[in-house]
């Protein structure tokens, strides 16, 4: 199920997360700690949360 955060955030402050949510996702391309913000609404542990960064080398 793929939402914006508008939408994610409507349905939790409703309590009408839909049952049986085998996957989600974050619509658009939001920054990483709105995706964390979401996951963390959803009630997932993210104290544990992998993060990776990196440099893209210019090809010019």
């Amino acid at each position: 199920l793929a939402l914006s955060a508008t939408q994610w955030t409507a349905l939790i402050a409703a309590d009408r997360l839909p049952t049986h949510l085998a996957a989600a996702r974050l619509a658009g391309a939001p920054p990483l700690t709105a995706a964390l913000d979401l996951l963390a609404a959803l009630g997932v542990d993210i104290s544990t949360a992998y993060r990776l960064s990196g440099m893209v080398e210019d090809a010019s």
